[in-house]
């Protein structure tokens, strides 16, 4: 049979097949191609913690091999963990970040350690979704409301700069002079010093953009009582003679590790805050893992990042509620927009060394904390009880514990306890009564025990009966002298 089918009939059913065909992937071709794989990789999927560290890079891979060194040493140091560790080689680029950290979340990542550049940050923060916690060691460049299960550890060095200036308002230093080299990253100190320590109630007298040594005489005669060097260690260690005995204070550049003793005299009295990994080798985290083969300063501070980056990672896989940790770059605090807040130790060189600052009201976390975990804390506020606190006897110049009569305050007591005390009639020692007024008190006048006055009748009481027994003795020496009178 032959049918005979219009042309322009025979048109539109081909283009009818054309729109078809290319509308087709839009719809179910695209969702069935893209089903078959996501079965593959979930059975592929192995539970990991992700690491993503620009090793690859030229500018910042020796940084990134620091903290990778870090992480790999806090996990051998904990042992076989619940979950193993992965790394993911990225090469410094943004994009290749992105991709890389799609990946990780694909491959099974539990949680991701990284990225450790700020524009790879600031691209998670606010354009990827965050579908696993994501641990970042840096911070964005736009602070603010951070995504749910993102939290960010870094070595910010505005940090130090907040630090440094509550340090020295503790030391009661009010007028500041900034002495800086005028570099991005002592800009940003000095911003962040100005800021808290003018929120304190201190002021920034006077600015100094070069160590020179008429600038800095000059910057004296506004009479400063301190100093902050936003310098490197080189040009703090020039610039600190010219400041005579001003006290000085800096950032945790003023600390070059392990130099020689002359170059730390030159720094005498300059004050700064760091971490305990260079401060306190004797510190119980920081004896648990080892040192690293490079002798940088600013490479063992990253190394010590990358140890604190692996035991926060372990706690925030528990998903905990509250998060501290006596960690080797300092005392670690999670808050409430995801930022991990660092405090740091503070140190001061002297004679030619360092000795930490013991810091009014700032007691380290690993002395506040119980060593049975609060277990008897607990208990203490089940059963009701308080916590009793031992305070020492309040003590006189003559080394007596000091009583008080209840009732009465300074210059009110009675004539007869104010002529009662040793030396002289003014005398505000112990109150003790006399051997007579003992004996008449206790009954016993064999022994003439001391009671103490408690209380306001008993006073009145004793004196009642010293004035009684008074009279008694008046009256025997009279009727012995035959002048007793009777009327």
């Amino acid at each position: 049979m032959n049918t005979h089918i219009h042309p322009g009939l025979r048109r539109g059913l081909l283009a009818a097949a054309i729109r078809f065909v290319m509308l087709a992937p839009l719809y179910g071709a695209c969702a069935a191609l893209a089903s078959e794989p996501a079965p593959a990789a979930a059975a592929n999927a192995t539970p990991h913690v992700a690491l993503l560290l620009p090793t690859q890079s030229k500018i910042f891979g020796r940084h990134a091999s620091a903290v990778r060194d870090g992480v790999l040493a806090a996990a051998k140091a904990a042992g076989k963990s619940a979950l193993p560790l992965r790394e993911y080689a990225l090469t410094g680029e943004v994009a290749d970040a992105l991709r890389t950290y799609r990946a990780a979340a694909a491959a099974g990542a539990r949680l991701v350690i990284g990225p450790l550049t700020r524009d790879a940050v600031t691209d998670i923060a606010f354009g990827e979704p965050v579908n696993v916690p994501t641990l970042t060691l840096n911070l964005p460049e736009q602070p603010g409301r951070s995504p749910e299960r993102f939290y960010m550890l870094s070595l910010q060095v505005e940090t130090e700069g907040r630090q440094v200036a509550q340090l020295a308002w503790r030391e009661s230093r009010r007028r500041a002079l900034v002495v800086s080299n005028g570099s991005a990253l002592q800009r940003r100190l000095q911003a962040a010093f100005t800021a808290e320590f003018t929120r304190l109630g201190g002021s920034v007298i006077g600015e100094t953009a070069t160590p020179d040594p008429q600038r800095l005489r000059a910057a004296l005669r506004a009479e400063p009582d301190m100093a902050l060097l936003a310098l490197d260690f080189d040009e703090a260690r020039l610039a600190r003679p010219h400041l005579g005995n001003l006290p000085a204070y800096a950032g945790a550049s003023a600390n070059d590790g392990e130099r020689s003793p002359l170059a730390a005299f030159d720094l005498a009295g300059v004050a700064f805050v760091d971490m305990p990994w260079l401060l306190e080798p004797d510190h119980p985290a920081v004896m648990t893992y080892p040192r690293p083969a490079t002798t940088t300063p600013e490479l063992e501070r990253l190394y010590a990042l990358g140890i604190d980056a692996w035991r926060v990672a372990q706690m925030l896989l528990d998903a905990p509620r509250e998060l501290r940790l006596d960690g080797v770059s300092g005392e670690l605090r999670l808050t409430t927009q995801g930022l991990i807040e660092r405090r740091l130790r503070a140190a001061r060189y002297h004679d030619g060394r360092l000795r930490l600052i013991d810091i009014p009201g700032d007691e380290p976390l690993r002395q506040r904390r119980r060593s049975d975990g609060g277990v008897a804390a607990r208990r203490r506020r089940a059963q009701g009880r308080r916590p009793q606190l031992q305070l020492p006897p309040r003590r006189n110049r003559h080394h007596r514990p000091r009583w008080r009569h209840p009732g009465l305050c300074r210059g009110a007591q009675p004539r007869e306890r104010r002529l009662r005390g040793r030396g002289g009639k003014h005398h505000r020692g112990q109150a003790r009564a006399p051997a007579q007024d003992r004996a008449l008190l206790s009954g016993n006048t064999g022994n003439g025990a001391a009671l103490p006055f408690r209380r306001r009748a008993d006073y009145r009481a004793a004196a009642a009966q010293r004035m009684a027994a008074r009279r008694h003795r008046r009256i025997a020496r009279n009727a012995a002298a035959g002048t007793l009178q009777v009327q």
